[in-house]
């Protein structure tokens, strides 16, 4: 037994000594994207989601951890081989086509070429997805978006992300009002107004609602 606890108050000891020794293992995010980042924590939360341009290849893909760390509700994603039906909310700058070609000047935004979109089309699919905000990076986006001014107001520029405020009033109800919130596996609507309410959300059959209210997708 004393062996025994010789043995173990040696362990302990070396364990104590190589954890006074060993670097703490530690990373952080590219400059122009923790500017980002902050940039949101002191401006926003925006109202409605912010369309964020993902897919840089040479950074961080960071549109998954944006709400966690900010609260902000986003749309947009850097991966065009999402195999789930959101994948059409991609807002890209860069990405790699069939047999691995990077295509870094025709951006993506709701599974179309961005140069294609007219502002028309643009404000039908804000409205549709409540997209108050607007940050992209590559210069390609910039300059496209740029060209709609009577839908897009520039904020500024922070990091590498140019900012803009969509000239939308935000709302998350297709039909009806009232007050939304959001939290992990829940939407939390509050002082509802009467009759049916459409929300602009993405339908999965997990959805529930308490009885004797009624879900159903449209």
């Amino acid at each position: 037994r004393a062996l025994a606890g010789i043995a173990s108050a040696v362990i302990i000891l070396i364990v104590f000594i190589l954890s006074q020794n060993t670097p703490v293992l530690s990373t952080r995010l590219p400059p122009g994207q923790e500017k980002m980042i902050d940039f949101i924590k002191e401006r926003g939360p925006f109202s409605g989601r912010l369309l964020l341009e993902c897919g840089e290849y040479d950074a961080p893909n960071v549109n998954e951890i944006v709400p966690a760390l900010t609260g902000q509700p986003l749309l947009g994603d850097g991966n065009p081989g999402n195999i789930l039906k959101t994948r059409s909310t991609l807002f890209m700058g860069s990405y790699y086509l069939p047999g691995g070609a990077l295509l870094e000047n025709n951006p993506l935004a709701f599974g179309k070429s961005l140069a294609k979109l007219n502002e028309s089309d643009l404000k039908n699919y804000f409205n549709l997805y409540n997209v108050g905000a607007v940050a992209a990076y590559s210069s390609r986006s910039i300059e496209l978006l740029n060209g709609f001014p009577g839908l897009l107001s520039p904020i500024e520029k922070a990091g590498d992300y140019q900012f803009y405020r969509v000239k939308i009033e935000p709302t998350w109800f297709l039909n009806g009002a009232g007050t939304v919130s959001m939290d992990y596996d829940q939407i939390v609507v509050t002082d509802p107004s009467p009759g049916a309410l459409v929300l602009k959300f993405h339908w999965i059959k997990t959805l529930a609602v308490n009885s004797p209210l009624t879900l159903y997708p449209v």
